[in-house]
């Protein structure tokens, strides 16, 4: 009997091991951030609103209790980040390139309005390495698909623009390595 449940809970975690891995494959990223006054101190309830710089698309959320925010399922673009709450400046984080997959953090500063200042922030000014993954990926331009001489134009050797990307043999999907591990 202690074989047979021994066998069960081996499949129930193998089954949710499996589904993990799945889960984790997206085609979209995320906002997140907290929002913040000057002096520190969290703001609850701020509306913050991202905007879509190619297509104009608005999504809005709350900050909650802790005066955090998360903004899910957003496709790989260049985004606007506004944040508004009464008695405050409605700052706004403009160019936030997002890549596949990626999570974008943008903490938010509020001043009080009383200040009367307009804060626009540049993508320049946010961090460039994203320590929420240890994950390296890289994004191949149309420009690179459509100039570059790619053997045979297949797709394997595209893979090969990413950082840490090598070739082991004849180049095909099986023979790359990232970082020295297989895709």
């Amino acid at each position: 009997m202690k074989r047979r449940h021994m066998g069960v809970l081996t499949f129930i975690v193998c089954l949710l091991l499996t589904s993990a891995t799945g889960w984790s494959q997206t085609d979209t990223a995320r906002i997140v951030g907290t929002v913040k006054d000057s002096s520190g101190g969290i703001i609850p309830g701020a509306t913050i609103t991202v905007i879509s710089d190619k297509t104009g698309q608005e999504r809005t959320v709350l900050s909650n209790e802790l005066g955090a925010y998360v903004v899910t399922a957003l496709p790989a673009a260049t985004y606007t980040v506004k944040a508004s709450n009464p008695g405050f400046a409605a700052p706004e984080y403009k160019d936030i390139v997002l890549q596949v997959g990626q999570e974008r953090v943008v903490n938010i500063t509020m001043h009080p309005s009383a200040q009367s200042a307009e804060v626009t922030v540049n993508d320049s000014a946010l961090p460039l390495v994203d320590t929420s993954s240890a994950a390296i990926g890289g994004n191949v331009s149309e420009r690179e698909v459509a100039e570059l001489p790619i053997n045979g134009r297949e797709i394997s050797q595209l893979y090969l623009l990413a950082p840490g990307a090598v070739n082991f043999a004849g180049g095909t999907f099986d023979d790359i390595r990232f970082n020295g591990r297989s895709f």
